[in-house]
């Protein structure tokens, strides 16, 4: 007995298990760039990110940092000054997903900011 053409679709479709913000988080513009630059820099000050990012506006590099702080991805530290630095490097998730990104950067072309 065959089975019909929708029962074959639904029988393929892709489980996602973890956490859906990570998922959510990993599809927001800039994320890959961002994680990719981590991995590559160990540990980077939010300004040469900037620089490094030119396409990624202070305010979206802000919001990607503090929600891969909520789920654990980026770390932050901050350097008593003066001047005052504050440094981001990626949690051995944060790394992992990394790698994750790279793979897509690898198989897909880079992304346009690290062109």
């Amino acid at each position: 007995m065959s089975k019909s053409p929708s029962r074959q679709k639904a029988a393929r479709k892709p489980q996602r298990e973890g956490d859906p913000e990570v998922w959510r988080s990993f599809q927001l513009r800039g994320s890959i760039d961002l994680l990719v630059l981590l991995e590559e820099h160990q540990e980077f000050r939010m300004r040469d990110i900037l620089a490094a990012l030119p396409s990624i506006s202070k305010q979206v590099l802000a919001r990607r940092l503090l929600g891969f702080q909520s789920l654990e991805i980026v770390d932050r530290r901050v350097e008593e000054g003066p001047p005052l630095a504050t440094w981001y490097s990626l949690t051995p998730r944060g790394s992992r997903l990394a790698q994750a990104a790279e793979i897509l950067v690898e198989v897909g072309g880079p992304p346009q900011d690290l062109k």
